[in-house]
């Protein structure tokens, strides 16, 4: 069985919590202030085993911060029983789930 190098090291994902939330999400930590975009939803979010998670392109291009709130095999039912997120969702200009 053959493995392919995937760099010199472990990738970091900056995990980081928001507010008073007890879930990590992807990093680097955003500041949630208006205006911003909020990303809700699972690996595809996330962005695991890639360096840049697709937040940050957005972000630069358009101006607005964009805050990563991806989480592996998350569903619906964590992202609506933490009030915390639930909040930051809907006080973002825009967010996508």
């Amino acid at each position: 069985m053959t493995y392919d190098v995937l760099g010199a090291g472990n990738l970091d994902y900056l995990p980081c919590r928001y507010g008073t939330s007890k879930l990590l999400f992807r990093g680097p930590r955003r500041p949630l202030k208006e205006p911003y975009i909020a990303f809700l939803g699972r690996a595809e979010i996330y962005r695991k085993l890639i360096t840049n998670p697709f937040t940050e392109p957005i972000e630069q291009s358009i101006g607005f911060t964009c805050v990563n709130l991806g989480r592996v095999n998350a569903g619906v039912d964590v992202f609506e029983t933490d009030s915390q997120i639930v909040k930051i969702a809907s006080v973002a200009d825009v967010a996508f789930q």
